[in-house]
């Protein structure tokens, strides 16, 4: 069985030199990508949530003292 990568195999649009490391670096890209297609949507979306709670935190914190603001402490 022939190597399944050698130079020269794949012609890229881009001008890209076609070499083993090059295309084994997009077979790898393809199989990172393969694995976990919506990863980008999910990490965009984590720190969208980590955003929102710093914030919430924040206005729960403010809540708090303004409500709890005439109870004194008789300890």
């Amino acid at each position: 069985m022939p190597p399944p990568l050698t130079d020269g195999r794949v012609e890229y649009t881009d001008g890209t030199k076609s070499t083993i490391d090059q295309q084994a670096k997009d077979v790898s890209a393809f199989l990172m990508w393969a694995a976990e297609p919506h990863m980008m949507a999910r990490k965009r979306i984590g720190f969208q949530v980590m955003i929102f709670l710093v914030i919430f935190a924040g206005l729960m914190y403010f809540t708090k003292k303004k409500v709890w603001r005439d109870v004194h402490d008789h300890a």
